[in-house]
């Protein structure tokens, strides 16, 4: 807990005019003394705030800024439940927490941007979806405007690109998308070589996760393109999941087993959609296995291979509830998606294909 009477007394003696060694002169203290107490190095003595509360015409309270850790207190919590939400995958109770959360801090980025986030996609019906979609753009223009955090602007910025496109405004995104910073401007590309020593290779390290996920990212847009046929398609998400073991070469995937799973999961129902279901079964073995190395993942999780030694895995790119992934949801979703599927009705009575549906829900 971080009391204010520093920055408050200070406050209140340039209202008087006072210099430090008069304010130190009317306390009988030194003016070193009042000095630390302004640069929150110390604090008066308890039984002095009184006393100095009582000389500026302030109340104890005002003095040591409880109304201020009254708030810091109630953000902190808001915070820690809507985390907790947000890991479980709640988006409901997220959306609420979040709106009852502004009515306290109307101008937090940090709420802002996190109900822009969850409102984007989220709704029981279409026009539910829609007008939390036109709502998600809204915050993220005024977060755009006027935050004063140069990363919230640059996340936003990106964010909104995605919800004007669903929201039809395929213009207006695009010219926003062109004034993002290109690849070679980003921090993950210029830093490494400002560093020395094991500051570079963990940054290093760094890039080459996010690498990873970019090239991933790409693949992935590649694959709504008309222009490639199934087969490559295939192809690329081949690729993608090909960069992926050049980067873990131990198999340390951590949360790029996410992408792996949905990189196979793709690959499964592009040859169950093709009249090629027997091709499907490596690739559904093969998610399954990522899915269920995902649900595995222990907290505080670094990699060993060369290129990302000793980095901490994150859920790079995985959407809102992704701790909720980490711990099954996502093998669990896949599952679900399998046995309710008509193009994997060929595949369904087969041994392999019953050994998929079992080792998800292990």
């Amino acid at each position: 807990m971080e009391l204010s009477i520093g920055i408050n007394i200070k406050a209140l003696r340039k209202e008087k005019d006072l210099t430090q060694e008069q304010l130190a002169e009317i306390f009988g203290v030194s003016f070193q003394a009042v000095s630390k107490w302004e640069r929150g190095e110390g604090y008066p003595d308890i039984t002095m705030l009184p006393t100095i509360a009582n000389y500026f015409g302030v109340s104890l309270d005002d003095l040591v800024g409880m109304e201020r850790l009254r708030s810091d207190d109630l953000r902190e919590d808001y915070l820690q439940r809507y985390t907790k939400c947000s890991n479980e995958g709640d988006m409901e109770a997220c959306v609420t927490l979040l709106r009852e959360a502004l009515e306290c801090f109307p101008n937090d980025d940090e709420f802002l941007g996190s109900l822009a986030a969850h409102l984007d996609n989220y709704g029981e019906t279409e026009e539910e979806c829609r007008r939390n979609l036109e709502e998600s753009i809204a915050i993220s223009e005024r977060l755009i405007a006027t935050s004063k955090d140069p990363d919230t602007v640059q996340l936003v910025s990106a964010n909104i690109c995605v919800a004007l496109l669903r929201a039809g405004r395929r213009e207006e995104a695009v010219k926003r998308a062109k004034r993002l910073p290109d690849l070679f401007s980003c921090m993950e590309m210029n830093l490494p070589a400002l560093l020395e020593g094991e500051e570079r290779a963990a940054e290093c390290g760094n890039t080459m996760a996010v690498l990873g996920w970019a090239v991933w990212n790409t693949v992935r847009s590649m694959c709504w393109c008309e222009q490639y046929t199934w087969e490559e398609k295939l192809a690329l998400l081949q690729t993608a999941v090909a960069f992926y073991d050049l980067i873990f070469d131990q198999g340390d995937f951590g949360s790029a087993h996410y992408n792996a799973a949905t990189a196979y999961w793709f690959m499964a129902e592009l040859c169950a959609d093709n009249g090629a279901p027997e091709r499907a079964l490596p690739f559904l073995q093969k998610m399954a296995y990522h899915a269920g190395e995902l649900a595995r993942l222990p907290e505080g999780y670094r990699h060993v291979s060369l290129a990302v030694r000793g980095l901490a895995s994150t859920l790079l790119g995985v959407y809102t509830g992704s701790e909720h992934l980490a711990r099954g949801g996502y093998a669990a979703r896949i599952h679900d998606d399998l046995c309710e599927e008509e193009r994997y009705d060929p595949l369904r009575e087969s041994p392999e294909f019953q050994a998929v549906l079992a080792s998800l829900m292990a």
